[in-house]
């Protein structure tokens, strides 16, 4: 009896660092992914600012 509770645990444990590895496998997946997607143009990050910055060059530029 006390073999079947000893096999348990282990197993449950087992179990366990099975899931935390792919948990983390998919999650480093997910990042790796989502960064490739993020659009690093200063116009999309900062808009208001682009907008302000862009304007007072293109002001200088024309006087």
């Amino acid at each position: 009896m006390m073999d079947l509770l000893g096999m348990a645990e282990i197993l449950g444990k087992l179990k366990k660092e099975k899931h935390k590895l792919l948990w983390q496998r998919s999650r480093a997946m997910a990042i790796k992914h989502n960064f490739s997607a993020i659009l690093t143009e200063p116009k999309s990050i900062f808009p208001a600012l682009y907008l302000q910055v862009g304007n007072s060059y293109h002001k200088k530029g024309l006087d």
